[in-house]
Order: C-alpha cells, then structure tokens, then sequence
C-alpha cells in the first residue's frame, strides 16, 4: 500500500499496527514528505560513516554499506530484564568453562560434553593451557538471539572470541539521534554510547602482575587487512582510548611486549584481541597466514601482559554446544539456565546426522565452525567424509519486526546481537545490534544475507539511565601515544612510491614526447639520466624500444611485473594506503582509488597512441600532485603525516642525485654541442620539473653551471638536492621536538650532509664569465676534465650518505634497532 502525503503524520497503513504504541504515537507526528526528508539523510549519513556490514569470517569481498532502518525496535523492561540476567549466566557459564577446559578439564571426565570433538576443534589450541588463571578469558562477548512467535527468547550463537558489530550499533545510534531526536527522548530509551568505555574500565581494574603503580598501556591489536574489518576496529579504538596496532607493531624482548613507535619502545600491559588466536604467535601456533607477534605466548604465561579475549576462546563460538548448555550450566554454576537455546543436533553424533541429512527439508542446517576455521578442519581432515561438522535446528515460527521499505511497513525476519562485558561490575550493553535480511527466511540465511540493521532500545526504568557514570564519560585522549612503527614506515613508503610515480609519468612525458618522437641521436643526458632513475638493472628491457615511443610509453607506465614501471609504483602506494586506513582522510583514499580506476584499462596494452600516453601522463600527475595537495589538507598534520614528507623529499632527492650523477658529466663532455643545442639540458629541466624555475631565476638559454647549480644547491627550488635535505631536517627536528627523543644519528648525518651540498664547487667545475654566457663555453677549457670525476665521486657521495639516512631512519623510527624504551606512557584512558 502506498503513503498519501499527509499533514498531521504518517497515516495507518499495512504493518504499522503491529508496531509498539508508543511507537506508532511517534511515528504519527512526521509527515510523509518530512519522514522521507529524513530517511534521505540518514542514508547518505550512513554511507558518509563508511561503515561497512562485513565480518573478518566471512570469505566474500562484496562488502556494502549496510540499510540502517529509522524505525526503532523496542523490548519491554520485563523482557529486558530476563534477557540480561539470561546473557550474564551465560557469559559466567562460558568463562569457568574455558578456564576448566584449558585446565582440569572436568567437564570432560564428567561425560558432560565429547571429548573427541570437543579436542578436535581447530580454535582449541594445548598451547594455551595455564594461560587463563583467575580473569575472565572472554571479559567481552556477545550472543545472538532469536524470538519465537510465543516471545520465546532463544541463543542461536555465541560470540566469545572476537565480537563483531558493537561500533555499528552506537553509530546507529548516533545517526538515529541526529536525524530522528525525538525518538530518544519521547521514547525514554537507555543509553548506549559509553559502552565501550566500560570495556576500558574493566581492563583498567583488572589486577595486572609486575605493573606496581604505574597506569597500564592498552592497545587494540587488529588486523588491518580489510577496510571494513578496520574501520570498526578504528572507531572501538578511538572510543576506548587506546591505539591501533598490528602485529608487526609489537616486539617481545625479555619476556615484555613492547609497541614500537617512531619515539620508541613502550612496554604494553593489555592487549584487546581482535585477531584469531591462532595468528597470535607463530612460534607457539604455525598455522595462520598472519605473522603474529613471536613470543607473545611466552608472555601470558609469564604474566606480563593480559590479553582480552583471551587466546582459544573461540571453542566457546562452535555452535554444537548448544545442545549442552543446560548441563553445562549446572554443572558450572548449580543453576537452572536463564535463556534457552534453539533446539540442535549435532554431526558429531551419526544418529542425530542421519535424522537431519535424512528430511534437511525440516531443518535448518548450518556449519557449526567460523568459516576460517572450516578452512582449517579441511586441511586436519583431508579425507572426512563430511567437510566439516555441522548442527540442524528445527524450522519454527518467529517474530518478526517491521521495516520501512520505501513505500509502507513490511515483515522482516532478525537476530538480536547483545553485548556484555564481565570483569568487577559486569553489564549487559541495553539493547543490541539487531540485523535483518531483505527476503530470506532466517533457516536460509547465510553470513551475506543480512542487510538491514535496526537501533533496538530499551525503555528506561526510573528517572535516570542505568548505564552511563559520570566517570565514565571523561574524555579518553590519546594524544600523547606516538603513532606505531607500522604506520609509520608505511606512510614514508607511502610518499616515496608517489613521488616516483610522478617522476616516472613526467620522464616518459618527456622522453618519448619530445627526446624519441624527434629520432634524435644525441639524446645521451636524457637517457642516461632516465637509466639512472630506474636503474642499470632495467637498462636490457627499455633499451630496444628506445626509437619506438608507444612502445617505450607502454612499458614504463603500465608493465606491472617491471618494479620501477608507474602502475607499480601505484599499486605499492595502494598498499601502503590501505595499510593505513584509519590515517588517511576519505578524499585521499578515493582519489587514489579513482586514479587506478582510471589507468586499468591501459595495464594489458603493449602500445599507447600519443593521445593515450600524454592523457595517462598527465593524468597521473596531476594526481599526485592533487594527492600530496589533499593530504595537506585533510590529514592531521602529525608525526604520520611528517613521515609521508619525508618518504617524498628523500625520494625526490635520490632521483634528482642519480640523474646529475649522469647528466652533468654527459653535459662537461659535450659542451661543443650545447653551444649549438641545449634542449638535452632543457629536457633534464623537464624531466626534474624545474625548466620554469630556471627561467624565472636565470632568464636565459640553459647553460650547464646554472642547471647544475639550480638542481643541486637552490634552496627554493622543490627539486633541488638542497631544498629536499633541508626539508628533511626541518620535519625531522619537528619529530624531535614533538617526541621528546631524537633521531641524532639522522639529524647529525643530514646536517653534515646539507653543508657539503652547499659548498659543492659547481663554480669551479663549471665556470661562466659574462662573456661566455654569449658566446658559450670554450671546448679547451681544462677544468671540463676533470668535472666528470668529480661529479661521479660527489653524486656517490650523496647517494651513500642519502641511503644512509634511510637506514638510520628505518633504525629509529620503524625497526629501533638500536632504541632504548620510553618508559610507560601516562594516558588518561589507563
């Protein structure tokens, strides 16, 4: 049935009499137009929030902003409250069943639960054991529930390893308060947005061995390698006040974690996992593509660091234990279990197999392991008959909630996701991530088929919310944490593969536009100085098709198995990108993505028209100058960003250094020429991006000591050697400054570096009297001699000392080879 366009609300239609009253009162008050007004906004909010509805398990790429729904889905107090007391017994049973099972194993000799499938599931790891003591091994967790048609509340999952979903319920929330305020408070809903802080505040009371007074440093330890997957790792982070890392951001030296930051080593206390156990430590677990942290396993047993969840939690997920919660609960507990679960039989049982591979018709089947893990009991068992367990529950009648589809209210089946959070005051975040699929019924529903999501609010019970504290609501800064190795090294990477990129389009801009397209045989400075940019190495696969521009064109710009090719180049910058997500503003990341775009049809062609090759070129430097352009507009200006400038400015100088080592000399023994002809001097002005420069400085024909003397020591020519070390210096004396530690070895080098620039005798090597500037420069004169060696010996000079930096660089800021730690970081969040 469609809407009428009213004034006075949102007429009675299909659906919308099943909605709550108080509910439908709300509802009532927007008028058609202005309800539609506000779903448009919503929408493009959510997209704007780039929250994407995918989880790490799940093995398609097809990832989407997920539907947010503006119409609430409400649950009484009273149901509340069994829901609640139901999800905290369960999260206890769980708990002092993963500690047993990684000790005693009780449960086990009771008969309680098999003990074939219970140790042949790929989560439970023997190298765990002894590693949870006294905690809670899933201080927070999360459980799916289903609602029968009688208002049954049933588990139908169990979240206990990583819990995924919790950023987007409280940026639901936030988006339905924006555009819908008076949902919140006519309907007197319980607040959820502080939840994750009390995450945080159970991780600070928890008792930590060997930390004395000192305030424990927390970092969130994510993957990073889905943009999806990071994005909600990022926001639970930020609301946490804690970092981000990765693997590779943490070092185990002396049975401590360490975060690697580009000011040092901080020793860390807590670990949030939010990676599989078994991508933790590859020296105790060797079966997971992620690196892990070497020695990490060492230290929980050792007691130096706490990790929440704990390691081998995900045994707690395999949805066969559903059928033995009822026991499990008494036998841990000595009580009668609070929430039922659905109705499950299990393959591990031939009887019970037979029963639903027999009548599937009847039952709903699904896998009974994560998808990953699935991978990973197909690789333990080659030759089972089944490829992996299984469990079936009987089709049933259930509720439904109702959707705004566009033109009316309609059915949709759900799962309600609710979240806890044990520790000293344990609590249940009021309400949940309710998720919905378009058409499926919910015994067909796969890990894609859910697309809707709904806020679910619970009616406050008194006159104040029962969640948030005012302690709790401070604000969590973390400022003072330094970025982490990884994303450091990754965004001078970053600025490094950009700028040859750039440098790249422009040489073949050049080259195959001008120096090949005019058959010329005196073209050695331009060659050569393009040789010596890509290097000796790639001399054999460009030289045949130096007189064949299209071809030439082809291969430096899109010969993706040719390292210093353009698109290679972009292709290491996307990865580098994408390795730093949570740095990167939107706008940079679409630029980059829309430039790929762009060039991917060019990547298979073996020629390019001149139209095609000047249009690629141009193109893709306009872009990353328009790249460096948004970032300096839209990043924080911080120590990541720094280390972008630098990556940049020491890759411009090394290319600039290696063609001066080429051209100069080339140009000394070609003087007659260049009397004559200075376009291979012009065509290195162009290939750096200077021939403007040069003419607003010098206002003449290219002479060599002026090229020389522009491209080596300028100041303020962006191109020029000097310009690029000083510029290094100054960012790195900012890192100094800001990080209370300094790169001495780095600074010390580029200082002595930056004066041997300066004092560099291009006037002695290339003298010019005003005479001569008419005239040109007399092939006799001696002192053209000996420039070739000097030059060589200089250009050398520079390169060892410019490499040198780097690898100083690489020592304090990304590997801290030879670092000493910081000490512990005062936050306010620990």
């Amino acid at each position: 049935m469609r809407l009428r366009s009213t004034q006075s609300g949102l007429p009675a239609q299909a659906g919308f009499g099943e909605l709550n009253p108080n509910l439908q009162r709300l509802l009532k008050r927007y008028s058609l137009r202005e309800w539609r007004v506000r779903n448009t906004r919503l929408d493009r909010a959510v997209e704007d929030t780039g929250s994407l509805f995918v989880f790490p398990e799940e093995t398609f790429r097809n990832s989407r902003a997920f539907a947010f729904d503006p119409v609430p889905f409400s649950i009484d107090v009273d149901s509340w409250h069994k829901i609640q007391s139901g999800v905290l017994q369960r999260a206890r049973m769980m708990n002092a069943f993963l500690k047993d099972l990684y000790s005693e194993r009780r449960i086990l000799e009771a008969g309680i639960l098999p003990p074939d499938w219970v140790l042949d599931d790929p989560s439970f790891e023997l190298e765990y054991s002894g590693l949870c003591g006294n905690e809670d091994p899933a201080l927070f967790g999360a459980l799916d529930l289903i609602c029968t048609a009688s208002g049954d509340w049933l588990v139908s999952d169990h979240h206990f390893s990583v819990p995924e979903g919790l950023s987007h319920l409280i940026q639901g929330r936030r988006l339905l308060a924006q555009y819908f305020p008076e949902y919140a408070t006519d309907l007197a809903v319980e607040p959820v947005a502080s939840f994750p802080s009390r995450i945080s505040e159970s991780l600070r009371l928890a008792p930590m061995a060997g930390l004395g007074s000192e305030e424990p440093l927390a970092v969130m330890l994510a993957r990073n390698d889905r943009k999806e997957i990071f994005l909600e790792e990022s926001f639970l982070a930020r609301q946490m006040g804690m970092p981000v890392v990765m693997p590779t951001d943490l070092v185990v030296r002396d049975f401590q974690v360490y975060f690697k930051t580009i000011h040092g080593l901080l020793p860390v206390s807590v670990i949030f996992r939010r990676v599989p156990s078994e991508g933790l430590d590859p020296v105790a677990v060797k079966r997971h593509e992620l690196a892990g942290v070497p020695g990490l396993i060492h230290c929980l047993r050792a007691g130096t660091v706490r990790m929440v969840n704990a390691p081998g939690t995900g045994i707690a997920d395999n949805r066969s234990l559903l059928r033995y919660t009822s026991k499990m609960t008494t036998f841990y507990l000595n009580e009668k279990r609070g929430l039922k679960d659905l109705p499950t039989l299990v393959s591990y049982d031939p009887d019970q197999a037979l029963e639903f591979r027999d009548n599937p018709e009847s039952w709903w089947i699904r896998p009974a392991l994560k998808p990953h893990l699935i991978r990973r009991w197909t690789e333990q068992h080659p030759a089972a008959a089944s490829p992996s367990p299984e469990v079936a529950h009987p089709r049933m009648d259930l509720r439904s909630v109702q959707i705004w589809n566009g033109k009316a209210f309609e059915s949709r089946v759900f799962s309600l996701r609710v979240f806890f959070v044990l520790g000293q005051d344990p609590v249940v975040l009021p309400g949940g991530w309710l998720r919905l699929t378009r058409d499926v019924p919910l015994d067909q529903v796969g890990d894609n088929t859910w697309d809707y999501t709904q806020d679910v609010s619970v009616a406050i019970n008194g006159k104040h919310p029962t969640l948030p504290r005012q302690r709790l609501e401070q604000s969590l800064d973390t400022t003072e944490i330094p970025p982490g190795s990884t994303l450091a090294e990754s965004m001078y990477w970053l600025g490094r593969y950009l700028e040859r990129a750039d440098s790249g389009a422009r040489m073949v801009s050049i080259l195959a536009e001008e120096s090949f397209a005019q058959g010329r045989d005196d073209n050695w400075i331009s060659w050569e100085s393009f040789i010596a940019v890509v290097g000796e190495d790639s001399r054999a696969a460009f030289e045949p098709w130096r007189r064949e521009p299209d071809r030439f064109a082809a291969l430096m710009l899109f010969r993706s198995d040719l390292s210093p090719s353009v698109w290679s180049c972009l292709e290491k910058a996307r990865q580098m990108a994408d390795s730093t997500l949570g740095n990167l503003s939107p706008e940079f990341s679409q630029i980059l993505g829309e430039l790929r775009q762009r060039l991917r049809p060019f990547v298979s062609r073996k020629r390019l028209t001149p139209p095609e090759r000047r249009s690629c070129c141009l193109d893709v430097m306009q872009t990353v100058g328009s790249l460096f352009g948004t970032a300096d507009r839209t990043l924080l200006l911080d120590e990541s960003w720094r280390l972008m400038c630098i990556g940049s400015l020491l890759e411009r100088a090394i290319l600039t250094v290696n063609m001066l080592s080429k051209a100069l000399p080339l140009a000394a023994r070609h003087q007659s020429l260049h009397r004559i002809d200075d376009s291979e001097l012009v065509y290195l002005l162009r290939m750096t991006g200077t021939l403007d420069a040069y003419h607003r400085i010098y206002r003449s024909r290219a002479f060599i000591d002026r090229v020389a003397r522009l491209l080596w020591q300028h100041p303020r020519a962006p191109r020029s050697v000097q310009y690029c070390l000083n510029e290094v210096l100054r960012h790195l004396q900012a890192l100094s400054a800001a990080g209370g530690s300094t790169p001495k070895g780095a600074i010390d080098r580029l200082l002595r570096l930056s004066k041997h620039v300066q004092t560099f005798p291009v006037a002695q090597m290339f003298p010019a009297r005003s005479l001569e500037l008419d005239w040109g420069l007399p092939e006799d004169l001696e002192v053209l001699a000996s420039a070739d060696s000097a030059i060589e010996e200089a250009s050398q000079h520079l390169r060892r000392e410019i490499e040198a930096v780097h690898h100083r660089l690489e020592a304090d800021f990304f590997n801290h080879e030879a670092h000493q730690s910081l000490g512990r970081i005062q936050s306010d969040a620990f």
